[in-house]
């Protein structure tokens, strides 16, 4: 009786009907719960059934199933496979690819699936991090615990006339000795040799885990969004003065990525870049307007190129790739693939909303023209040229996004990569390879200010491919780097993973006003009316310059885009439609959408 209340609890929560039982959760899930719960780790393998053929004998819904019921359910699956593998051509066997021919599909799955551009795939490889083992994912959670509480930054990163270097050194001493510490907590034999041995002799485990949290950072840019930062602050600083700690190894290893992974074991296993199922394999399928069949369909495609991937290119020699690092690089580059479906998504998405609710030609009733001093706007554009200006915004940041792993490895170069002496004076440091930062209230609290030349070369190549495929460009094409408005890479990083936290709720919005009561729709005019208004709020007053405090800072350069859409999210509480996007389920611009 009380899973039975609970479940009656989860209908009347969340007013969506079941759809699908699991076998191994014992459960019925609607179709965006199950997508959620069953998204990685072992749960992806669970067996499902629909809930409608479950119940069509006269089973009450939400009681669990039977073990006769579910075995007639698999029964029933199994005819339905065997019906439509009926309608299929007879299976061939598995062919390897050679001379370019592409391998002919040992079963009726073995088929190439969309990709996003599967001829990117090996340059994209470079940039990819490989996904943590799970003795890595203990280190990842140990160096977490032991950011979370070092007052690193709130200790050194304050104004004073004196050197910084013998905090920076307490303080750096202490983080170390608290992840010698831990590490004793799991693994003793380790933890005796790091509380045994002076940093100087631990050097190179140090970077190890420092580089798992970089890594996973990288993978996961939503993750580690305070101790990321406090983390590459540590590392940077660590040049200026691990000599005096007696520690002569730098504490910065290069990333690990699927290319240098592969590299290392040769051209055999750099042969399965090229191998043109690998976008299959990694492919993300998407559930919106899908029928069960065609996931079904697409799901098996997917797993029937995975198996063929590991038995091709695994091996037992010491030169070749074993099954478990075959898969680790399919899995590095799947997650690679979700997080720019999910980050490129709602930039289409908006963009899909701009052009079927607004033209460029002028509408009267629903014009995007904004003038300078109106409604706190600092641009003035017609409609068309506001349509034209938003446009090619979105078009920009689809761009970054799908380039994003490439930009945060940039980024990450110019936070601890290469090189040299760092400058022992007070107020100011040298960072690594000559490059200096010194600490300045940029109207946002105390910020490291430095040069990012590498992050800022990537945007503008991202820039000069997109402005490429327009006639001509709206607005300015500055990209601001080591000054008040971008101070660092980590800032521009932090930037441009908001894109999808405030995209996402404006689009779940507009797409929840349809379903909304008719009621309340009444009252606004209509849900044609309600997305109208919505959409063009956003469209003028989030891209009209503002959201800096003085005239300079603000406009249409690359980074004030943003700025000024930040500046909209900002007053989202004021707007008249604010109960809208309550009632879509709105929570914040944080993410948790």
């Amino acid at each position: 009786m009380p899973l039975l209340r609970q479940r009656i609890q989860h209908i009347d929560l969340f007013d969506q009907p079941w759809e699908l039982f699991c076998e191994q959760c014992a459960e019925e899930f609607c179709g965006v719960c199950f997508a959620a719960i069953h998204a990685s780790g072992s749960r992806k393998e669970h067996i499902t059934h629909d809930m409608e053929r479950l119940t069509r004998g006269g089973h009450v819904s939400g009681v669990v199933l039977p073990m006769s019921l579910e075995v007639a359910s698999q029964s029933e699956a199994q005819e339905d496979d065997d019906e439509r593998r009926s309608r299929s051509p007879t299976p061939m066997a598995i062919a390897s690819p050679q001379d370019g021919e592409m391998p002919s599909a040992p079963t009726p799955e073995l088929r190439m699936l969309p990709v996003l551009d599967g001829r990117k795939l090996k340059h994209r490889a470079a940039f990819i991090p490989l996904r943590l083992t799970r003795d890595e994912r203990e280190v990842l959670a140990l160096m977490e615990a032991a950011l979370e509480i070092s007052e690193y930054t709130d200790k050194v990163d304050v104004l004073t006339y004196r050197s910084k270097i013998p905090i920076m050194t307490q303080q750096l001493d202490e983080f170390l000795d608290t992840v010698a510490g831990l590490v004793v907590t799991t693994d003793l034999n380790k933890g005796k040799k790091l509380v045994k041995g002076d940093h100087g002799k631990n050097a190179g485990l140090y970077a190890t885990m420092f580089e798992v949290v970089r890594r996973q950072k990288v993978l996961n840019p939503d993750k580690l969004r305070t101790s990321y930062g406090k983390l590459m602050y540590m590392l940077m600083d660590s040049e200026a003065i691990r000599e005096d700690m007696g520690i002569h190894e730098p504490l910065v290893a290069p990333i690990q990525t699927v290319y240098s992974m592969l590299s290392d074991r040769g051209p055999r296993a750099l042969a399965l870049l090229d191998d043109p199922y690998l976008p299959t394999a990694t492919a993300e399928v998407s559930l919106l307007g899908r029928s069960r069949a065609e996931l079904d369909d697409d799901l098996n495609a997917k797993r029937a190129a995975r198996s063929y991937l590991i038995r091709e290119y695994s091996g037992s020699s010491d030169d070749e790739l074993t099954a478990d690092e075959v898969e680790r690089v399919i899995l590095s580059i799947s997650d690679a693939n979700a997080f720019l479906d999910h980050a490129r998504g709602c930039v289409e998405a908006i963009t899909e909303l701009l052009n079927e609710h607004f033209s460029p030609e002028e509408d009267d009733a629903w014009s995007l023209a904004i003038r300078a001093g109106v409604g706190g706007a600092r641009l003035s554009h017609s409609h068309a040229t506001q349509f034209e200006y938003v446009s090619q915004t979105f078009e920009l940041w689809g761009a970054i996004q799908y380039n994003f792993y490439e930009l945060a490895m940039a980024c990450d170069a110019d936070l601890i990569g290469g090189g040299g002496a760092a400058q022992k004076g007070g107020g100011s440091f040298y960072g690594l390879g000559g490059r200096n930062y010194r600490l300045r209230d940029t109207g946002q609290g105390l910020q490291r200010m430095m040069s990012a030349p590498k992050g800022a070369g990537t945007l503008s190549r991202i820039l000069g491919s997109v402005q490429a495929k327009f006639g001509r460009w709206i607005g300015s094409s500055a990209i601001h780097s080591g000054d008040v408005n971008v101070p660092n890479a980590l800032v521009i990083i932090d930037k441009y993973v908001q894109v999808p936290r405030i995209l996402w709720p404006v689009v779940n919005c507009v797409r929840a006003i349809p379903s909304m009561s008719p009621c309340m729709l009444d009252i606004v005019g209509g849900s044609e009316r309600a997305i109208k208004f919505v959409l063009r709020n956003f469209f003028c007053y989030g891209f009209d310059g503002s959201g800096a405090n003085n005239w300079s800072s603000a406009g249409s350069c690359i980074d004030g885009r943003l700025t000024s859409t930040w500046n909209w999210c900002s007053h989202i509480e004021k707007k008249s439609f604010f109960p809208l996007f309550l009632l879509a389920g709105f929570v914040g611009f944080d993410g948790k959408f």
